[in-house]
């Protein structure tokens, strides 16, 4: 900008001391033409004419060389405040507009100065929201890991036993994304049935706002569960929902059943050899009368 307004008046003054010197030549070629004509001028008078208009050319080209230094001054003080620079100003010389100019400059850094504060308490404040934001992110995302590096299968149910979230183990075991199971009940994933089944733990723990747990074979999935459901509430303590995480207890419960199976036939060999050894002592009773 500097540069474009110095090459302006630069060339605005060359092209008035052309114009300048062009007004003199005409003159004195018109002043050369009248004396060969005898029309009565001297030579001392066209000099003195051809004098002051070179004087007057150079006069302008001063003129404006001046005007270009105090344009590129004011230039390179908006430059340097728009840098950051409050500090600088412009001497407050002239007359008329140039005058206003410069103080006009030096107001608006003045103003800037005073307003620097609220802006740098604006700047920090909003670097202090991206921090927050940012760890919040952070936190939100090792908060998903978490969930879903939970073997269990998780879910979020609102009150209607709606999917709110679920983990991945949950989702894998239901056979859909995660995304795509949000808003469904969670009976129709889990039984494929229209509505809560019998016993539903989630039915009973909103009826009576305290955790249930119980354990069932799953038909759907063929495998053995242990439900646990937790009551979600919201600020005024009412029951927004539940946390529902079942466990994966096939194995243990099949070696239950052996046990038990076990157990029985084993309650079954002692009872046969009771019997066995009351006849026998029956028999030896027998023997000895």
């Amino acid at each position: 900008m500097r540069n474009h307004a110095k090459r302006y008046f630069l060339i605005q003054g060359t092209l008035l001391l052309l114009a300048a010197l062009l007004l003199g030549t005409l003159s004195g070629a018109m002043q050369v033409r009248s004396l060969s004509a005898g029309k009565g001028m001297n030579l001392l008078v066209l000099v003195g004419f051809l004098s002051a208009a070179g004087g007057l050319g150079l006069l302008l080209h001063r003129l404006v060389q001046r005007v270009t230094r105090e344009v590129d001054e004011v230039i390179e003080t908006v430059e340097r405040i728009g840098r950051g620079e409050l500090a600088c100003s412009l001497p407050a010389e002239g007359k008329g507009g140039m005058r206003r100019l410069c103080a006009a400059i030096n107001q608006m850094a003045i103003d800037l100065q005073s307003s620097t504060a609220p802006r740098d308490q604006l700047r920090q404040e909003i670097d202090d929201r991206h921090a927050a934001e940012t760890a919040l992110a952070d936190s939100q995302h090792l908060w998903k890991k978490t969930f879903d590096a939970v073997p269990d299968l998780i879910a979020i149910l609102d009150d209607n036993h709606r999917i709110l979230q679920m983990n991945a183990a949950m989702a894998s075991t239901v056979g859909h994304k995660e995304g795509a199971c949000h808003g469904q009940n969670c009976y129709t994933l889990m039984h494929n049935t229209k509505s809560p089944v019998d016993g539903c733990p989630h039915s009973r723990m909103l009826a009576t706002g305290e955790v249930q747990t119980v354990e069932y074979l799953e038909p759907e999935l063929k495998r053995w569960l242990q439900v646990r459901v937790s009551p979600l509430k919201d600020a005024s303590d009412a029951i927004m929902g539940g946390v529902h995480i079942a466990r994966d207890i096939h194995s243990h419960k099949e070696l239950e059943i052996k046990l038990a199976e076990r157990n029985t036939a084993l309650s079954e060999s002692v009872a046969a050899l009771e019997i066995a050894n009351q006849r026998i002592m029956e028999q030896q009773q027998q023997l000895i009368k």
